[in-house]
């Protein structure tokens, strides 16, 4: 790391509310109370479930656009999902829950829910 931690608490990156402070990356609107950001807490837990939703939605959507780009180099054959099919079971082999499916023309998935008798960390290999 090229700074200590203690830069990034310096008043020069300290965001501040100030009329355009909604269009600033990671804002989708206005506040609506006028609370000094000094004041506010990061509740780290969902800051980090969001991050990890985000990550989630990001591997099942190229998943999909990985099968949906070998089934257009190969339109002689019966359309396949090869890849979710792998990673599915991947992930089942770690004693976690997730299921991929379709609503109309949406994609949704099931929360990832761990049902092993071992957490995955335990059943990670130790050596890579």
């Amino acid at each position: 790391m090229t700074h200590s931690c203690s830069y990034f608490q310096t008043p020069e990156l300290a965001r501040k509310l100030n009329e355009d402070w909604h269009n600033e990356p990671g804002c989708h609107g206005k506040p609506f109370f006028n609370i000094p950001l000094e004041n506010i807490v990061i509740d780290e837990l969902h800051l980090m479930l969001r991050i990890t939703d985000r990550l989630e939605e990001g591997i099942i959507m190229d998943i999909v656009k990985w099968d949906e780009d070998d089934n257009k180099t190969n339109p002689g054959r019966q359309k396949s999902q090869v890849h979710m099919t792998d990673f599915l079971t991947t992930v089942r082999s770690l004693g976690v829950s997730l299921n991929v499916y379709k609503v109309g023309e949406k994609l949704e998935w099931t929360s990832l829910s761990w049902w092993g008798e071992e957490t995955p960390a335990e059943q990670a290999p130790r050596e890579i």
